[in-house]
Formats: C-alpha cells, structure tokens, sequence
C-alpha cells in the first residue's frame, strides 16, 4: 500500500521535478470476468476431440495451414456445411458428438437439423484448438410463436480480433460490418436495431444453399432476435434482446428456465486471456524512517521538502509480474520484451521485468495443449 501510495504521489508532481517517471502509455491488461470452469465447456473433451480430428481428416477436411482466424473459421465452415442437406425433423440421440453425427452421415447418408451443424462445427474447431460454442437464437414469441421460432449456429473465439465471431453453417454465412469484420450476433443484432441491415454485409460461402442467399438470410435471421442461449459452466443462460422477461415454454412445450439477463457482459466477456498483476520487485527503502522528519516541517513548505526528497527513494520499475489465465485447457505462458522477437516458453506463473529503459513494452500470452496461442496481454511502459 505504501509503494502504491507513493507512486501516486509521485505520478502528480509538477513538471519540473527530477523524478524518473513510470507511466503506462497504453495496455490492454484487465480483470477477466469469466475463469477456466465457467469457460471449459468452450474447450470441449481432449480425448473426444483427438479422435474427431483424426477422422475429418481421413474424411476430405481440408488441410488449413493459414494462420488467418477467419480464413481458417471459414474454411471449417464450407466443409461442414457441404457434408449433409438440412432436415429439420431429424433428431439424432441427444448424447450424439460432432464425431457420431458424422459417422451417421458419412455410413447411412444421414441429414439433420441446424442443431447438429452446430454441433460438428464448434467440434471441429474445438478440435484445432479454438474455443468455440453452439449458440441457439429464437424469436420474441418463441414461447407460443408456433413452429420454427429457434435456430442453432456458432460462435467461436478469436484471437484475431479477440471478440467472438457469429458463423452459421447450415447456410455457409457468416455476417461483417462495412469494413469487413466478422460480427459476434449480438453485434449483428445492435447494428441491425440502429440501422437495419445498411452496414452489414451477409457472406455467402456456398451458393447453392437453401436459403443462403443474402436477401433471403437476412430475412430469416432478423426472426431470431428475441432470445440468444450459450452455455456458461453448467448454466443455460438466455441474453434477453427483443424480448425483456424469460419464456417459460419453447413453442408451447416445457423447457428448463435456466437463467435469464440482459446483461451482455456475461455473454461476451473476454476468454483466452493472460492477467498481469504487478508488485516490485526489490527490497524497498524504511519509508517511515526515510520520511519521519517531514513531520517538523511546516505545512507551507512539506510539498517543496518532498520533492526534493523523493529523487533517491522514487520508485524504480523492477517489477514481478503475477500471471493470471482463463484458457482451458492451459499449457504454458509465452513472453517477449518487443514486438519483433520470438516468443519465450514460461512454465511458470511469475515473470521479472526491469523496465527502465526510457520505453518498455511487454508482451504476454498463453497457449493451450493443443498448441494455440491465445490473445496478446501487453503493456508500454514509459520511464523518464
């Protein structure tokens, strides 16, 4: 607290002090909402995922060598969009994996509803190291609208752009802004309510799907923004959009509450991330013996006295870096002290950095079992 204090102090006095300076220029460091439990489920089964990754891969997968999140999503999508023709009746048993309902497909010529599109891609992608969920969208009435007021797609976190990212692959689409950014739904569902569908574009990655045509898309998907459904941990939470209270019934029929919000934090709060908590990192001076003649001097003149002072007890930025994850399935940290150099392997949750040249940056990360890197944790550091 001391320490924290006179950094404070110190970070306030007027320009023409001596004092080095440690000032954050800009940084991307924050508290995560979301821990690994509440998140795992985005990671999947390893030993499941293995042997799905094995089979699409003896079953026409392509090989994806781009490092591209998006180029790499889409892809991943065009493949399992193109595997079956949608049925909307056909339910396959509810323990089925992505694994199981393409064994049906590929032996009996199996077709099924949207659900288990969403299901073999977020496998799929889980499978290559992606966290990535199944998400169900549903109308404002779905709770007696009659038939066909749900739909199930995906959502999968990017590095990339760290923010989750809206895929469809029973259609093959996926929906950008005017610059050509991936949306997450609830971004499509904002940008749609401002100005309707005016700076969205609908990407269509297999033509000849029923219903991908854009026209025809956006105007399916705007039936599904009463309701948005993800898992969290073991909680079926429903982000309320259109509508403003909980549906008790999904088309006339019984179905679990689970929890109702309207809060989108809960729903898109960041994954994959690395929290650096900051301490010093040397013996620091007695303050309260450095310090105990201050209290002699008159009022008037303590603010010159502690200025002058201050040059040979000012903090010093000799930092240890506590690391904190939210990555299931974690591995190990990578850092670099640039933005150029490899990156170095950290088995450990702790992390030195002197950071007294007159610019500093740091870059942290971490990397799942599956050997993909999450998002970049960094920070510039000025010190003068």
């Amino acid at each position: 607290m001391k320490t924290l204090l006179l950094f404070l102090l110190m970070t306030n006095l007027e320009a023409g002090s001596v004092v080095k300076k440690i000032s954050i220029v800009e940084t991307n460091n924050k508290h995560t909402i979301l821990d690994k439990n509440h998140i795992s489920i985005y990671a999947g089964n390893i030993s499941q995922l293995k042997k799905l990754k094995k089979y699409i891969e003896n079953h026409g997968f392509p090989k994806l060598e781009t490092t591209s999140d998006l180029e790499f999503i889409k892809k991943s999508m065009k493949w399992v969009t193109s595997q079956w023709k949608h049925n909307g009746w056909n339910q396959p048993p509810s323990d089925y994996t992505a694994l199981d309902i393409l064994k049906k497909v590929h032996k009996a010529d199996a077709q099924y509803r949207c659900v288990e599109y969403g299901i073999v891609l977020t496998g799929i992608l889980q499978a290559h190291g992606f966290l990535a969920r199944t998400i169900g969208v549903q109308s404002h009435d779905v709770a007696y609208g009659g038939f066909g007021r749900g739909h199930v797609a995906s959502e999968i976190w990017s590095n990339e752009f760290s923010k989750w990212l809206f895929f469809d692959p029973q259609f093959g689409v996926y929906v950008s802004n005017k610059n050509g950014v991936p949306l997450s739904f609830y971004e499509i569902y904002r940008a749609y309510k401002n100005k309707g569908w005016t700076d969205l574009s609908i990407n269509s990655l297999i033509k000849n799907v029923s219903g991908s045509n854009p026209e025809l898309y956006k105007t399916f998907i705007a039936n599904y923004f009463g309701y948005m459904k993800v898992k969290i941990g073991e909680d079926d939470i429903s982000l309320g959009l259109d509508a403003d209270k909980p549906a008790l019934t999904f088309q006339g029929l019984p179905k679990p509450l689970g929890i109702f919000t309207k809060d989108t934090e809960i729903l898109y709060s960041d994954v994959n991330k690395v929290t650096m908590v900051f301490d010093y990192d040397y013996e620091k001076p007695n303050y309260r013996e450095i310090f105990k003649d201050l209290g002699k001097v008159k009022e008037s003149e303590l603010p010159q006295k502690f200025k002058e002072m201050l040059p040979d007890v000012a903090a010093k930025p000799l930092f240890i870096i506590n690391l904190k994850n939210n990555i299931p399935n974690f591995s190990h940290y990578e850092y670099r002290f640039d933005n150029t150099t490899k990156w170095t392997k950290l088995h450990k949750d702790k992390l030195s950095w002197k950071a007294l040249n007159s610019k500093n940056i740091i870059n942290i990360r971490g990397v799942n079992t599956l050997g993909r890197a999450g998002v970049t944790t960094y920070m510039r550091l000025d010190y003068k």
